[in-house]
């Protein structure tokens, strides 16, 4: 059934907001007409890399036992990318960096010596930066968005349009207007603190020490709606709104949606708000490196790793009891909402205990019945390491101390705000009403890493070896965000609500709840972070290598490899040109995250790596023109050729479809109902590189059962680059140096991850990596 006759609107039921738009000068004009009714306008990027930066070191030995040497780094890059629709904005990435040390080197005795170190790294971060011409002016509020250009700013916000999914909205085939603004000031500092004694006696070299690190953060972020928001018209396949009306349509249009001003979800984040988040690494080991004989060699150590929660200076950050829904503020901070302060700074406790005790095993054999041609090494570790876990999900970024970012939208119900009133219709009528809140679970503690390997080295001449090996890690408690808002389906079809305030109740008489209020301050949603994640890789890595010689060096490296996990992080690959999708950040039933368990995003099953370096057999003293003249030899001598291969295979992909469990899963897949084939065929939209047709909307009241990543594999990757050297000499200590580098010497187009939504255009990929790229460069030693 068409929602409109021929499936054209008519003209009194377009959205003003549109009307305007689309007959505004700086509206995108089409360039062509595809098959599929669809349009193609062209946006040219130009992009600029700048960078200076420059080093010192200063070396002093006050005595026979004493040595200092103190160095400071600085780097400044600008990085500006101008579009050539106005209407896109610009964006500019910048970063700072400064880093200084001084370490201390004392000899007590020919076998004891201590070494001090003390140093500080600061970066500072602004990224995202988006400006947009003076011809755009505050484009939204004169097309009809209220409040669409707050706080003066100018320019259009993000029209985004299905096809893809919640975290991916623009992955169909229309593509977005305008920008969101999602602008971060990130400064980081880390000041470390460090001292080693090392000891030699006999057969060991024992070394102890401690370590002590201070992490400070200072972040202005808007969140991800950005400083000037978002409009998103179908987060499903389709249209949410232009359907046949079920939830789980994929007939519907983003575009029409559009057209009638019917977005599905708003969000904005803020313009202004600076937080300073601080915490400890405390850590000691001791290690006894031991030549048990001149054929085997033992390392045998012990070290203790601990981290601090992060807190906020100022006490600007609340966290949210999630079986309560009532509000936990540090210190004495006056209590808004419902909820009590006297909390830890944190917010969540430390873990300390045995994970934080690290052994370091290791051992290498050389047996003399192989005439010492052939060594074998082990080792085990555990290593531990607290991730970042994204700004937009910090403590900090909540109400009272952030404005809540917006979200609204409900098929079922049908629309409740428009384009033009979206921005102002969708504000909470206070700070905690439906507002979506950021939560840390009690016992957050760093991931921890079991590393193991073994590997067979093996000299099969002067200069060559040949080294074959395993390595394995499982890794626990890596960081995974959690969507408490999502309902746990039960086997009859009912939707209870575990978490926040009690909602263990099957939704109103009996039926199915689809639109929850959390807890007694009425949260609309609480995104919660544990570290609950785990990770397992295994992989067989082959290595041969020649060492220098005759002008020759070179390696060949190659890995058969497999990681599984069931949640790929929390910042992924997004990017217009990248070759990999990974999986949403949220589970798609919070309930069942062993469902989850796939490949990793990164997982590509066949690396081959290459390089060489050669210096060309040209000049005086090489073996051809040996005695040829100076100014022949300034033209003709002292060149090198270094190319590198890179090869692997494609990453598995992640597949998305729309939410039809009715639990408001954050990441919807498909169902996979036979195998993947790869047509590759050229039409007038890009490449077709795999066929949809296996995979579908699941159906009312049932999750996807494709893999969080895969069936699907991406494209490969194949490329040489190509570096071109000369040397000028002109003493034994200074030398000229001239560089040509082709990077993707040969063009080879590197395919971009296809559209991997269920519905019009999945499986089409339109983009690729970066073109042949040359660069030269003069370096002057001495």
């Amino acid at each position: 059934m068409q929602p409109f006759p021929g499936n054209v609107i008519p003209a009194n039921m377009l959205d003003p907001a549109f009307t305007a738009l689309v007959s505004n000068p700086l509206y995108p004009k089409s360039v062509n007409s595809l098959p599929n009714g669809f349009g193609q306008a062209i946006n040219t990027t130009a992009k600029q890399f700048n960078t200076d930066q420059g080093d010192l070191k200063i070396d002093y030995d006050p005595s026979e036992r004493d040595r200092f040497f103190g160095r400071f780094s600085k780097s400044d890059q600008y990085d500006p990318a101008t579009n050539s629709q106005a209407i896109l904005g610009n964006t500019v990435n910048e970063a700072y960096i400064l880093s200084g040390g001084i370490n201390w080197t004392h000899t007590f005795t020919p076998n004891l010596l201590n070494e001090f170190r003390i140093g500080e790294n600061w970066t500072r971060l602004p990224h995202g930066l988006t400006t947009f011409n003076a011809s755009v002016g505050k484009l939204a509020e004169a097309i009809g968005i209220a409040d669409g250009n707050p706080g003066g700013l100018t320019g259009l916000p993000l029209l985004a349009f299905g096809g893809g999914a919640g975290t991916n909205p623009n992955a169909g085939v229309l593509q977005s207007l305008g920008s969101a603004g999602v602008t971060e000031k990130f400064s980081s500092t880390v000041q470390q603190l460090d001292d080693n004694l090392i000891y030699t006696h006999g057969r060991h070299a024992i070394k102890a020490g401690y370590q002590m690190n201070r992490y400070k953060i200072n972040v202005f972020y808007s969140g991800n709606g950005g400083e000037l928001g978002i409009l998103i018209y179908g987060l499903g396949p389709g249209g949410n709104y232009t359907g046949n009306g079920s939830t789980t349509s994929t007939t519907g249009d983003p575009g029409a949606d559009w057209a009638l001003g019917l977005p599905q979800d708003v969000a904005r984040g803020t313009a202004s708000g600076l937080w300073h988040q601080r915490d400890w690494l405390f850590a000691g080991y001791v290690q006894d490196d031991w030549r048990v004989t001149s054929d085997l060699s033992l390392n045998l150590g012990l070290r203790y790793e601990a981290r601090t929660p992060w807190t906020e200076q100022n006490n600007r950050q609340v966290s949210v009891n999630i079986l309560t829904g009532a509000l936990q503020y540090p210190g004495n901070v006056p209590v808004q909402g419902v909820g009590s302060n006297g909390f830890s700074s944190g917010l969540y406790k430390s873990v300390y205990g045995l994970p934080d005790f690290q052994p370091r095993i290791g051992f290498a054999w050389s047996p003399a019945a192989l005439n010492h041609k052939t060594v074998l090494r082990g080792a085990f570790t555990i290593s531990s390491y607290l991730e970042g876990t994204g700004t937009n999900l910090r403590l900090t970024q909540n109400p009272p101390f952030t404005p809540a970012q917006t979200e609204a939208g409900n098929v079922a119900t049908g629309p409740s705000f428009s384009t033009s009133d979206a921005f102002t219709t969708a504000a909470p009528g206070n700070l905690f009403q439906g507002a979506t809140m950021l939560a840390w679970s009690g016992t957050v503690q760093p991931a921890i890493a079991q590393q193991w390997n073994f590997s067979i080295q093996h000299e099969i001449a002067n200069n060559t070896t040949l080294q074959v090996g395993y390595v394995g890690q499982h890794t626990t408690h890596l960081m995974v965000p959690e969507w408490l808002k999502q309902g746990d389906l039960q086997p009859d079809g009912t939707i209870t609500y575990p978490y926040i305030g009690g909602h263990n109740l099957v939704g109103i008489n009996g039926s199915t709840a689809t639109s929850p209020t959390f807890g007694p301050n009425g949260l609309g949603n609480v995104k919660n972070t544990a570290s609950n994640g785990n990770m397992n890789y295994n992989a067989l890595q082959a290595v041969l290598q020649k060492r220098y010689s005759s002008g020759l060096q070179t390696q060949v490296s190659y890995t058969f490899q497999k990681c599984m996990t069931n949640n790929d992080g929390y910042y992924g690959t997004w990017g217009t040109a990248t070759q990999a999708s990974p999986a949403a950040n949220y589970w798609q039933n919070l309930y069942d995250p062993n469902s989850d368990y796939a490949q990793c995003y990164w997982d590509t099953k066949h690396v081959l790596s290459a390089y060489a370096v050669y210096e060309l057999p040209f000049g005086r003293g090489k073996r051809f023109g040996h005695d040829m003249p100076a100014v022949a030899n300034a033209i003709a001598g002292n060149w090198s050729i270094n190319p590198i291969v890179s090869l692997h295979s494609g990453f598995p992909l992640a597949l998305y479809a729309s939410d039809a469990s009715g639990t408001h899963s954050p990441s919807p897949r498909p169902n996979c109902n036979g195998p993947v084939h790869y047509p590759k065929n050229v039409g007038p939209a890009g490449l077709q590189f795999f066929d949809p047709s296996p995979f579908s909307q699941p159906a009312a009241g049932t999750f996807g059962n494709c893999p969080a990543q895969g069936p699907v594999i991406g494209p490969g990757y194949k490329e040489v680059d190509i570096s071109l050297q000369k040397n000028f000499l002109f003493t034994e200590t200074k030398r000229l140096q001239f560089r040509a580098d082709f990077l993707n010497a040969f063009n080879h187009p590197n395919l971009g991850a296809p559209n991997h939504t269920v519905g019009k255009g999945m499986g089409l990929t339109n983009t690729s990596q970066d073109a042949r790229e040359l660069q030269f460069a003069l370096k002057f030693y001495f």
